[in-house]
């Protein structure tokens, strides 16, 4: 067996040191008094289930990211979750399946990983999002992304865009031609990878227009004047017009965010079959989030339960959003009493207190403190 060495951590896996733990612990607290205050009430599902249950409604999310292990109680396997939406859906149609709908439902928690990708490499993530289950229309889908915006702006991330895309457009653009699965399937790959000389080997009547699709991502007014020209087949259609009127009420709400679309992208929407948005900031490398409509809980000619929803990593916007400040730092010598150290916390001071008669202004320093508590008064502490 290999020696593992002490200290050394599974590829992937970090420690969070200060101060960006403080940064990121900051960024949950926020999400969730955001969330809280749209009518957006927490849950908080298990780190881990049986496996056979884990993507409960939502049988497309990659089982193959998901880590197995053995629970040695019950000798059924388990699977530690990859992302957060499927438990959600497992309680919306579950546990609450008589409350009242809309359910407006929030979450924040760690993911685990079996894979990481090039451009993240962690594969332990944290996620904070919500999920609106009983309604994925117009005025719902456009609640879930301003509600997202809005947590964005007020951590002051500047640049931010959000994407809009169609992830099930080969489907219905193959189901309205009458395609094969197969061409369904490589039509997929050549949106994605926006490659219009490959799209010559679809049907010759297909060809202008779905180089024009390819062409049209891009900002809301490039894509609109360029989609509008096209006779889409009717299902595209009434999900093109949903994209749309959300896309002109984000443009009143947030006239500051950048709207684009990309109607054939589908990578990394593996649930997603409707209108499908990711949202990108200037500062970040990585995409901040992504959401779109769905359905849970449908099987055979049962469609299930409309719902949208956003998912944000906060990984991304960690790195997107200034960090705060610290708080002032304050040395209390020994003997401080409880009740003025208690004071300073309360008018915003960061207390450390001294442990021994013999500590000096040296250790305070050393501490990071920038004050020391000299006869009850805050003193600066000389460079």
């Amino acid at each position: 067996m290999t020696e593992v060495k002490a200290g050394l951590l599974p590829q992937g896996f970090y420690d969070e040191l200060p101060p960006h733990a403080a940064h990121e612990s900051r960024l949950i607290r926020h999400f969730a008094r955001h969330f809280a205050a749209y009518g957006y009430d927490a849950v908080n599902p298990p780190l881990a289930e049986f496996a056979d249950t884990l993507a409960f409604g939502l049988p497309s999310l990659a089982a193959a990211d998901m880590l197995r292990i053995a629970d040695p109680r019950s000798q059924q396997m388990m699977a530690i979750r990859s992302d957060m939406t499927g438990q959600v859906a497992r309680i919306a149609t579950s546990r609450l399946a008589a409350a009242p709908r809309p359910l407006r439902l929030a979450y924040a928690g760690t993911i685990l990983k079996a894979h990481a990708s090039e451009l993240r490499p962690a594969r332990q993530l944290r996620q904070a999002g919500v999920e609106l289950i009983g309604n994925s229309g117009v005025a719902a889908t456009a609640e879930v992304v301003d509600l997202a915006l809005g947590g964005l702006a007020a951590l002051d991330v500047a640049g931010v865009t959000v994407d809009f895309s169609l992830p099930g457009f080969a489907g219905l653009w193959a189901e309205a031609h009458d395609w094969s699965a197969q061409t369904q399937q490589a039509l997929a790959r050549v949106l994605d990878a926006k490659d219009s000389a490959g799209v010559g080997q679809f049907p010759e009547g297909s060809q202008a227009a779905l180089r024009t699709i390819i062409a049209s991502a891009g900002p809301i007014d490039h894509a609109r004047k360029m989609i509008e020209t096209l006779e889409l087949p009717g299902t595209v259609l009434a999900r093109w017009h949903v994209i749309v009127h959300v896309a002109e009420r984000l443009a009143e709400l947030r006239p500051d965010v950048e709207i684009t679309i990309d109607l054939g992208e589908s990578r990394d929407f593996s649930y997603q079959t409707d209108v499908a948005f990711s949202f990108y900031a200037r500062a970040s490398a990585v995409r901040l989030g992504r959401g779109g409509a769905y359905r849970i809980g449908g099987n055979g000619e049962r469609r299930g339960e409309p719902a949208v929803g956003f998912t944000l990593y906060l990984d991304g916007v960690s790195e997107a959003a200034p960090m705060r400040e610290p708080a002032p730092r304050i040395w209390l010598p020994f003997g401080t009493s409880p009740q003025q150290a208690e004071t300073l916390r309360e008018t915003g001071w960061v207390t450390l207190s001294a442990l021994a008669e013999d500590e000096t202004a040296l250790d305070a320093r050393r501490q990071g403190c920038t004050h020391i508590l000299d006869s009850g008064v805050p003193t600066p502490l000389d460079d």
